[in-house]
């Protein structure tokens, strides 16, 4: 997940000197420099798997120390790992685009970012891409295996809820100690050190104004950003909200079937689909009760820590829905959901190692214990204590679900909070673009339309069916975007208007 930290500076150089159409230059001994002053430059980490780049495009990777006490030099450095993407006809005056990944805990440098490579404002400006604080390729990290192993352990058998919590909540303490013996200090882990962060890539770069763009929790980094630092903010492309006065464990337990419902109330609005398979939430009960009658036990080979490990699953009803659950993140998957529904309620599984394949990454890739420490820094608060423990008696039909959260684990896991004014919500005078898909699982769409109508200069755009972010849902999400980022003073493309669901597949 990592590599040692370096210090050091590197001489300024100007994007003209980066050198085109490779991640290194294979004829020196060093990589090609990020353009900025206080960035070490390394070998970028997808080396021996790196694709083919157009001989304009190049790519350039690094590290950067940041204080771990923002505002404290002196204090104990987390080191961010930084890619810049720049394109041979891009100004080199331009703003820059910074990419804000999910999570949080996710990554935005696991894999070579090659759908950014074809991205057509490349042209206009550079991407900037980070690892937040204590997730992917940053230093250190707050990744948790015993999390992972606990997850991977209920899977594995059909045991009851409260053995299921149980365990997952010994595992988030024995995580939570682990880095506490490390020296590591879990409070240093939320989203204004993230913000910090983001001003300390800004000036090593020395970047007067940048495009901020959020997608998931980037949002809310997003936003937070904009608060404390309008004056940065060239512009905000914010897709999927997660708005920081949001939070709490009844939300959490409340999403899954608020997301399913928008999917049955989808499918029955749609005359082909509601002819096709009539009342889609009965077929998915009669599949969930089938498979808690007589789970369905696989072996299937999994990527645990980057070993491909053979492992049990024993799928229960709960599990199938929260695939359901899943799977409505990706709007290519969304139209073919009610034929899959309707194929388990007949008894056919052949959908379930699938499911599996998809499902298991989601569970075990992100740094769990940057997901634990940001999510109950800055949401705890918003927790009633009797509420949570009313909402965490009588868990079934979605255990998986919120075994796969991260408020559940907050009581669990010692982090000070945020000052209170976090929560509040944003109102910032910034150019905005907001993106929401109508079956969005994890962030409702009604909370970004509620961020959109706050913001004085905010276009929404909102895509029918379309879930977990949709800024690239189609052409004319994509167009919307380009426009947005070349002036964030234009109207949203007469297209916007127009945009219709993908329909259901029925045949």
């Amino acid at each position: 997940m990592g590599w040692p930290a370096k210090r050091g500076a590197v001489v300024l150089l100007a994007v003209a000197t980066l050198v085109a159409g490779s991640c290194t230059d294979g004829d020196e001994d060093t990589p090609p420099s990020l353009g900025a002053a206080d960035l070490e430059p390394i070998e970028c980490w997808w080396n021996d798997e790196f694709p083919i780049i157009p001989d304009d495009v190049t790519v350039a990777c690094g590290t950067i120390d940041a204080p771990s006490v923002a505002g404290d030099p002196e204090s104990e450095p987390v080191t961010l790992a930084v890619a810049r993407l720049h394109h041979a006809d891009s100004p080199a005056d331009e703003a820059p685009i910074v990419f804000l990944h999910g999570g949080p805990g996710g990554t935005a440098l696991h894999t070579f970012p090659d759908e950014l490579i074809e991205l057509p404002s490349l042209r206009e400006r550079d991407i900037i891409l980070w690892d937040q604080r204590g997730s992917g390729r940053s230093v250190p990290s707050l990744n948790c295996p015993e999390k992972e192993e606990a997850i991977l352990d209920t899977l594995a058998r059909a045991d009851p809820w409260e053995d299921e919590l149980a365990l997952n909540q010994e595992a988030a303490r024995a995580c939570h100690q682990r880095i506490d013996d490390e020296g590591i200090d879990v409070d240093e882990y939320d989203t204004p050190a993230s913000v910090a962060d983001m001003e300390v890539l800004r000036r090593a770069f020395g970047f007067e104004q940048w495009h901020v763009w959020g997608a998931s929790y980037g949002t809310r980094l997003g936003l937070a950003y904009a608060r404390d630092h309008p004056d940065r903010v060239r512009s905000l492309v914010i897709d999927s909200v997660y708005p920081p006065e949001v939070g709490g464990i009844e939300r959490t337990q409340a999403l899954a079937d608020s997301a399913l419902q928008r999917l049955f109330d989808a499918c029955a609005d749609d005359p082909g689909c509601a002819t096709a398979f009539g009342d889609l939430e009965r077929l998915l009960d009669k599949a969930v009760a089938d498979l808690d009658r007589r789970p369905e036990r696989l072996t299937r080979t999994v990527i645990i820590g980057k070993e491909a490990q053979d492992r049990t699953f024993t799928i229960t009803g709960s599990d199938v829905r929260a695939g359901v659950f899943v799977a409505l993140y990706r709007s290519d998957l969304i139209p073919v959901l009610p034929s899959i529904i309707a194929t388990l309620a007949e008894g056919n599984r052949s959908i379930i190692p699938a499911f599996v394949d998809t499902g298991v990454p989601n569970l075990v890739d992100p740094s769990e214990g940057d997901f634990f420490s940001v999510e109950c820094a800055d949401s705890g608060r918003l927790i009633d204590s009797a509420d949570a423990q009313s909402a965490l008696q009588d868990v079934t039909d979605d255990a998986l679900v919120a075994l796969a959260s991260a408020q559940v684990f907050c009581p669990d896991w010692a982090v000070e909070p945020v000052p209170e004014s976090f929560n509040e919500q944003v109102v910032v005078d910034v150019p905005v673009l907001v993106f929401a898909g109508t079956l969005d699982p994890i962030t409702p769409y009604l909370d970004s339309k509620g961020q959109a109508e706050a913001m004085p200069d905010a276009r929404y755009v909102e895509v029918p069916t379309g879930g977990h972010t949709v800024s690239a849902f189609d052409d004319c999400t994509l167009q919307a975007r380009a426009e947005f980022w070349t002036d964030p003073s234009s109207d949203l493309p007469a297209c916007v208007g127009d945009l219709a669901p993908r329909p259901f597949v029925v045949s």
